[in-house]
């Protein structure tokens, strides 16, 4: 009994060392607002790995002129088995970003406004 914290622990290592994990972009998009301060990036992610399988579309903005900066999501869906489809980025101005997509996904995260701007997400029709 002695040692069975260590044999556990080694079952384990085992048991997880032959699956594959990590996260791999499938699908990606960018749209540009109008005065060309702003980017919108969409990108669809598939995650792998012991007890995951998830794949998310994830939509963020940044300032396009700076090119190391961090770019703050606006969007997170869980696609789960269905992929979304018809994803488009429209920038109404400079301060608003319109979003729509087709399918079923959850909606795991939604700003309405980031940086000072409107964004809006709609779900269309099939």
């Amino acid at each position: 009994m002695r040692h069975f914290p260590l044999i556990a622990t080694v079952g384990i290592v085992l048991s997880t060392a032959g699956c594959k994990s990590g996260t791999e972009t499938v699908w990606s998009a960018r749209s540009e607002s109008s005065d060309h301060v702003w980017v919108a990036m969409a990108h669809r992610e598939n995650t792998t790995g012991p007890g995951t399988n998830a794949q998310d579309m994830i939509v963020e903005i940044k300032q396009n002129n700076i090119p190391h900066g961090e770019p703050v999501e606006v969007l997170d869906l869980d696609e789960g088995s269905e992929p979304t489809r018809d994803l488009k980025m429209t920038w109404e101005s400079p301060s608003r970003l319109d979003i729509t997509y087709r399918g079923d996904p959850d909606v795991l995260f939604q700003a309405v406004r980031a940086f000072g701007m409107d964004v809006t997400v709609e779900k269309l029709s099939d």
